[in-house]
């Protein structure tokens, strides 16, 4: 008995203190987070048991806190009745569906203009959000509403909603911009009405802008501490401005949304969006997702702000002078479209934060468009090549670069101004406004050599900007009787201008050194023999696949198109096993698990299918899944027909794995490289791979390895040959006695590769350990992501591809980093094949643009050493390169170390293979003198002839150079005698050998210095050989001539 009454008891107890505490579950919440305590001024009552009674409360932060709800107005609208009343759908009868009303508005305007304007809406907030306090002095706000063409009643009703939920206090002024609207009902009749509310500003444009450019207008007017930008179908909710508010007063850098919900099209009715609390997302055509908040950052209380990675865009608060100083809004940017993502990224990258705020007494609404309104609905295109995750000053958007726009241009001194493609290069189209000063509303042109005759170059816009008119609201309100309102003076406005600069950031991820345990299998190596593609399938264990003479033709004609034999490919499986070609070392490293994620990019331009797909293929397979974030794939302007639908269907199987990205025209590989950075945004390392690669067994372990203990590191896996005829993988051919080489170029920037020396090799313990190297191929490597933005990734000036991978080698060298390569992680690549047609450049690239390439490297990088390029290149003397300035202070700003630093304590060995070149005395074609007909040498190295063919003044095989050490040479080789002893080769040379050769200017001679004989040639014959000298014969008369590379 005794034990029943006791179980009573606390049965009775319990019950007793679930009435007490599950009222105030939202206090208890907040209480959690901070402590309350009572404000001791006189007047203010005690710690309340529920909120929501209009008293303030100091924090122990010492701030004082109230709660913002308007009670009495949440009283009146629960008591209203009628249709669409508390968001209900308005009752449509079939008769009132009439696809008509969708067309000038988007949705059913008729059912809009019969609700009424102050119509109540459903409190559907968090309970939580009821019970919160925010600080009792906020920043006001500038409501700023841009509309073009809007429907009558839906953009009253946006106005209403304001006034009427939010504390007047609060609004310093809403501000309509009207984007150029050509309907009635939006002119002098909108006037009259908005005349009635004090606040309310109308500023019209004087073309139309579009949506983004209006928002800059409306901003640029504004006067408030905070810009609050709402759509102009918008109800505002109960309490909805004062959440939004405090988070900037406390942190002015934050940018925070609403919660969105969604009133229909179609009946208006009122509803929280499909799964509510969201993160803002994009899929990589750049379309606005909602993706479900990670478990990580879902806090105790959901009705706590979270973060976002980006914003749907229509609706959010910030504060003013930060807005301005993040620069606004890109005003290259047309229409909308993309705006949204533009601004997210870019304070993600300027040390501010997205918030969104969670049901947290800052519900909006807006309308949605959604699926069911099938006519008219236009999807726009993002400003993609606009967009950049690494937020840099040479990449902003609006850049010359990007936009495709005329600029103004000097031309010349004396030359009138004209309008000229924008070309990014400064020079004659870098111009300097001065605001103040004797030359205050000048447009000056710095690079004429006397800017007092710049009075001609006043601008008739001083400045780029959106221009508008505002409307003379006051003098109606004073027409009917109103008073003045003094807040609406003109006042000046201030831009406010942030300058970029790049620091490299420190390193914070922890991670401990591999450790080699010989005879115990690596953490990282596969447990079980892979399985093959096709069993016992052709091409399997990476051996040889020959095929038959019947398939010649059909071979040959793929190796003209794409380079390799796509026949045979195309019969090999995608998910073919490869031979491990590893030190038998590589299998017992083991590496810490903590390694960071990546994003694997791939560039193609008209690749064959087979061998596209089995890179990505190998990727999937080869790479443990926790690690690969993305496989972002870069079609740089591709025309075949299987990389179009085919391709995009063919990706679906992973289910957003594989991300797909079209460049808008031909970029080339370097430039489509950086697009595909600023694409790649879920991995911390980038890794690049060429379009047509296998990666190998464990290749990812020991490449991100290094990189994940120290972020300032680039790697490079050691490269396989496969073969692009019968597609078996070899190691490459030469460098030291274990195959392992450093990167490295000859003087005229030819890749080169040289044996791995005794001082790296001193360096390691063991033989497989990454070691250093001068320079990449470049076609693979990975580097982590934020580094890659902050070194500037490639320079922008460098066109299609060549360079790139010398100038991101000397960037991370000198300027503080490290380039390792890899022997454990080995990836195997197709090398063309002889007969392949090539991938011309697209018609707007120059010509010669791998030449125009080298020398902005040898310009930004070389210093003194810049004069070995030009001895070596010298028909780039003359070419024209662009403008550098930006690299320079680059370079400068990072204190980057000189190119003699690099030499010395880097590339210490490449002057031993490939030595510093003499002076030249001569150079250019080597011409028959008073002919047409000179020397070439027909494409042939190592000892092939030189032969005589007709003179195209194009350099390339016709351009030779003779230097002070008696050296005739073209690139890395030398002429010299046959093996018959009369005809004349090519063959490589160092530095001391081939020095037979001297040129006779004035008697148009060329002397073999060890045989006593003279150059000749056979114009018939086509041949050029050495002969006893003679001087009555004319075809041992030379010239040469000078050619300049354009």
């Amino acid at each position: 008995m005794k034990r029943r009454q006791k179980r009573v008891l606390q049965m009775a107890f319990l019950f007793m203190v679930a009435l007490i505490f599950l009222p105030n579950v939202g206090l208890w919440s907040m209480y959690r987070e901070k402590s309350l305590m009572k404000s001791h001024e006189p007047g203010e009552q005690g710690f309340p048991l529920g909120i929501n009674d209009g008293h303030i409360y100091t924090w122990t932060d010492g701030l004082r806190r109230r709660d913002w709800h308007d009670n009495e107005s949440i009283r009146k609208d629960s008591q209203r009745v009628g249709k669409g009343e508390h968001g209900k759908p308005y009752p449509l009868a079939e008769d009132e569906c009439d696809d008509s009303v969708y067309k000038e508005n988007g949705f059913n305007i008729y059912v809009s203009n019969n609700i009424a304007l102050d119509r109540s809406l459903p409190d559907i907030r968090h309970p939580n959000c009821k019970q919160k306090l925010y600080l009792e002095n906020l920043p006001n706000t500038s409501i700023i509403i841009p509309f073009h063409n809007e429907g009558w009643s839906s953009l009253l009703r946006t106005i209403h909603s304001i006034t009427n939920r939010t504390p007047d206090h609060l609004i310093a002024e809403i501000i309509l911009v009207d984007d150029y609207s050509d309907r009635e009902h939006l002119k002098a009749h909108l006037e009259e009405y908005m005349s009635r509310f004090p606040k309310v500003r109308i500023v019209r444009t004087k073309k139309r802008e579009g949506l983004i450019r209006t928002r800059l207008l409306g901003a640029s007017v504004a006067r408030g501490e905070v810009l609050t930008f709402l759509d102009s179908h918008c109800e505002a909710n109960i309490n909805w401005l004062p959440p939004l508010l405090d988070q900037i007063a406390q942190n002015p850098k934050t940018i925070v949304c609403p919660m969105i919900d969604v009133i229909d099209h179609n009946h208006f009715g009122y509803e929280a969006q499909a799964g509510d609390a969201m993160r803002g997302a994009f899929d990589w055509e750049m379309y606005y997702k909602r993706i479900p908040i990670p478990s990580e950052l879902q806090g105790a209380d959901p009705s706590n702000p979270y973060e976002s990675p980006v914003m749907a865009g229509g609706l959010f608060a910030v504060n003013r002078q930060w807005f301005w100083e993040l620069g606004g809004y890109d005003t290259g940017l047309e229409i909308w479209g993309g705006e949204q993502f533009e601004i997210s990224f870019k304070i993600r990258n300027a040390a501010s934060g997205l918030c969104i705020d969670s049901k947290h007494g800052s519900t909006s609404t807006e309308l949605r468009l959604d699926t069911c309104l099938k006519e008219g609905a236009e999807r726009t295109w993002a400003h993609e090549q606009i967009f950049t995750f690494g937020w840099r000053e040479d990449i902003r958007p609006g850049d010359p670069l990007h936009t495709r726009k005329f600029c103004f241009d000097a031309i010349s001194q004396n030359s009138p101004i004209t309008l000229y493609d924008c070309h990014g290069m400064k020079g004659n189209q870098h111009w300097s406004y001065r605001k103040a000063g004797r030359d205050a509303g000048k447009l000056l042109q710095p690079n004429l050599p006397n800017n007092d005759m710049a009075d001609q170059f006043k601008p008739v816009v001083p400045w780029p900007h959106v221009e508008g008119v505002e409307v003379d609201l006051e003098s109606i309100r004073q027409k009917n009787g109103d008073k003045p309102n003094p807040a609406f003076k003109a006042q000046n406005q201030q831009n406010v201008i942030q300058k970029q600069y790049v620091t490299f950031k420190p390193h914070t991820n922890v991670y401990s050194d591999p450790v080699l345990k010989k005879g115990i299998l690596g953490n990282f190596e596969p447990k079980e023999p892979e399985p093959q593609g096709v069993q016992g399938g052709p091409g399997e264990g990476s051996k040889a696949f020959v095929l038959g003479p019947e398939y010649k033709d059909a071979v040959q004609a793929s190796i003209k198109e794409f380079g390799f034999n796509m026949v045979a490919s195309d019969m090999i499986s995608l998910d073919r096993t490869v031979g491990d070609l590893r030190h038998e070392e590589c299998k017992y490293w083991h590496y810490d698990e903590n390694l960071l994620t990546s994003s694997v990019i791939i560039v193609f331009h008209n690749e064959g299918w087979s061998t596209l797909m089995r890179t990505v293929h190998s990727v999937i397979k080869r790479t443990p899944r926790k690690y690969l974030a993305e496989i972002v794939m870069i079609d740089d302007f591709s025309n075949k027909v299987h990389l179009k639908e085919r391709l995009e269907e063919y990706i679906k199987q992973w289910n957003g794995l594989v991300k797909l990205f079209r460049n808008e025209k031909r970029e080339g590989l370097i430039q489509a490289r950086s697009i595909g950075a600023r694409k790649a945004t879920l991995g911390q390392v980038l890794i690049y791979l060429d379009a047509h690669c296998e990666v190998e067994v464990n290749w990812y372990a020991p490449l991100v390895a290094p990189i994940s203990k120290d972020r300032t590191v680039c790697t490079v896996p050691l490269i396989d040959y496969i073969d692009g005829n019968d597609y078996t993988i070899e190691p490459q051919q030469g460098g030291d006695e274990d195959g392992l080489a450093r990167g490295a170029w000859d003087w005229s920037l030819l890749w080169k590769r040289v044996p791995l020396s005794s001082r790296e090799k001193a360096k390691r313990k063991h033989k497989t350990e990454p070691y250093r190297s001068p320079a990449m191929a470049g076609g693979l490597f990975a580097i982590e992501r934020e580094f890659f933005f902050e070194l500037g990734l490639y320079d922008p000036g460098l066109q299609i591809w060549g360079g790139e991978n010398f100038e991101i080698s000397y960037k991370i060298w000198q300027c503080g980093g490290q380039l390792l390569f890899v022997p454990c992680s080995r990836v195997g690549h197709i090398y063309r094949l002889q007969g392949w047609q090539g991938n011309p450049p697209p018609a707007h690239v120059g010509s010669s643009p791998t030449l125009k390439n080298y020398v902005r490297v040898v310009e930004v990088w070389w210093d003194e050493y810049k004069d070995y390029f030009y001895a070596s290149r010298p028909e780039t003397l003359t070419l024209a390169y662009g403008d550098i300035s930006t690299l320079k202070k680059f370079r400068e700003e990072h204190r980057c170390k000189s190119f003699k630093w690099f030499m010395e304590e880097i590339a210490y060995d490449i002057p031993l293979h490939y030595p510093l070149p003499p002076k030249n005395v001569e150079w250019g074609e080597i011409r028959g003198f008073e002919t047409s007909y000179c020397i070439d040498s027909m494409g042939h190295t190592n000892g092939g002839n030189v032969e005589i063919g007709p003179c195209h003044r194009m350099g390339g095989n016709q351009l030779f150079r003779i230097n002070e050490a008696n050296q005739l040479m073209q690139y890395d080789q030398c002429l010299t005698k046959g093996g018959d002893g009369t005809a004349v080769i090519i063959t490589h040379c160092n530095l001391n050998e081939h020095m037979e050769w001297r040129y006779f200017k004035d008697l148009h001679r060329f002397t073999h210095i060890p045989t006593g004989k003279c150059l000749d040639r056979s114009d018939v014959l086509h041949k050029v050989y050495i002969a006893d000298c003679d001087n009555s014969k004319s075809s041992q008369k030379w010239e040469m001539n000078n050619i300049v590379a354009v």
